[in-house]
C-alpha cells in the first residue's frame, strides 16, 4: 500500500537515546534500523510515531528525513519477476535518492535488491 508520508529513519547505535520515545530507544538500538524507509503515521507532540512493518515507534522529528510518498512499504505483497513476494526491508539508496525493496518468497530471502519500477502491487 502506498505511502503517503514517508521518511528515512536516521538511527544508529550512537543515536542519544533520548531521541526516542521511553522504551522505544531499546527496540530500535536492537533493530538496527538506520537508513530504513518508514511511514510517519502520526505526530503526537514533540514525538512522531512511525512505522517499519508490524512495529511502531515514537523518535524526535530531527531523527527523520521526509522522502514525501514511496509505493511500497515492508509487509506488502507484491510480484517481482513473475513470483509472488513480500517486501521485507526497505532501504534508502542516498545516490539514486530512491528505497532499495528487499523480498522474500515461500518463506527464502531473495538477495537481489529491487527497485520500485520492478514490482507490480498484488
Amino acid at each position: 500500500m502506498p505511502i503517503a508520508d514517508a521518511a528515512v529513519l536516521r538511527w544508529t547505535n550512537q543515536s542519544d537515546p533520548n531521541a526516542a520515545a521511553p522504551g522505544d530507544a531499546d527496540r530500535l538500538h536492537s533493530l538496527n534500523l538506520d537508513q530504513r524507509v518508514v511511514s510517519v503515521v502520526s505526530f503526537e507532540g514533540e514525538w512522531s510515531r512511525i512505522r517499519f512493518g508490524a512495529e511502531e515507534f515514537r523518535v524526535r522529528k530531527d531523527c527523520l528525513m521526509p522522502i514525501g510518498s514511496v509505493a511500497f512499504e515492508v509487509g506488502d505483497s507484491v510480484n517481482a519477476a513473475g513470483r509472488s513476494c513480500t517486501i521485507r526491508d526497505a532501504i534508502w539508496h542516498f545516490k539514486d535518492a530512491e528505497p532499495n525493496f528487499y523480498l522474500e518468497a515461500g518463506g527464502k530471502r531473495l538477495s537481489k535488491r529491487f527497485k520500485v519500477d520492478d514490482l507490480d502491487p498484488v
